[in-house]
């Protein structure tokens, strides 16, 4: 694993059929589709695959949204708590294969 960029996170909602998304702006480096962030979790490492990049714009700002997957944690709910938090993202190569 290595570290990449690093996402200050503003936001955390739902798009309905699509999932998971953290809006927000990038701090340093640049991630791609197929990137992993991970979070310590009860003293397990979990990690949530970045499936897409998307704009955001609204009139006052303009942010970046992550969308996530859940590879190894299917409860996205674990991500809510994360507004306000810098989180780092991965690059991990071979890429992990889960059950």
């Amino acid at each position: 694993m290595r570290q990449i960029a690093k996402f200050k996170i503003e936001d955390v909602f739902i798009i309905t059929g699509r999932g998971k998304v953290l809006a927000g702006n990038m701090l340093e480096g640049s991630v791609n589709a197929g990137n992993y962030l991970t979070l310590l979790i009860n003293a397990e490492d979990v990690l949530y695959k970045i499936e897409g990049i998307e704009a955001i714009s609204t009139v006052e700002k303009y942010n970046t949204g992550l969308l996530i997957k859940a590879e190894n944690n299917p409860d996205l709910s674990l991500l809510d708590n994360l507004k306000g938090q810098t989180i780092s993202i991965l690059t991990i190569n071979p890429a992990p294969s889960f059950p």
